[in-house]
């Protein structure tokens, strides 16, 4: 009797086990597209990951309901021979190799970043959303 409960105690830790290790597995693999600021003025971003990007967009400060791409102040998106070329460095303003610009319309530059203000950006990737905050303080964008 007892070697059989140590048998199945041993199966269940085997099972427990390998449950564990495939889940970190496949969230190991997980598609994700990462961001971060880079000091300067004006901003420039850097994304790093394995997925898609659909487009990316700066909003001005707004409440977190208002945070989309019909308050956007610069909006762009990749061809698709570019949504998945990563790293890549997107600086505010200038429109990068194999990038469409959506907003402003025509090719006109976006509005300059002004001083003291906080601003959002946002991405959409295949498996969601990213982004985050920043603010221009004495020259340089700041993260928050």
């Amino acid at each position: 009797m007892l070697a059989y409960s140590m048998n199945l105690m041993k199966r269940r830790y085997f099972k427990s086990t390998l449950i564990l290790v495939s889940c970190l597995l496949v969230s190991s693999c997980e598609p994700r597209l990462n961001a971060k600021i880079l000091a300067g003025y004006p901003p420039t971003f850097h994304f790093d990951g394995n997925d898609k990007m659909r487009h990316f967009f700066v909003c001005p400060e707004l409440p977190e309901d208002q945070r989309g791409e019909a308050n956007a102040i610069w909006q762009i998106a990749p061809d698709s021979a570019h949504e998945s070329s990563w790293p890549v460095d997107i600086t505010y303003g200038t429109l990068p190799p194999g990038f469409s610009q959506i907003t402003p319309r025509n090719g006109v530059k976006p509005p300059a970043l002004e001083e003291g203000n906080r601003y959002t950006y946002h991405f959409v990737r295949g498996l969601g959303l990213g982004g985050g905050a920043f603010t221009i303080r004495e020259g340089t964008a700041v993260e928050q």
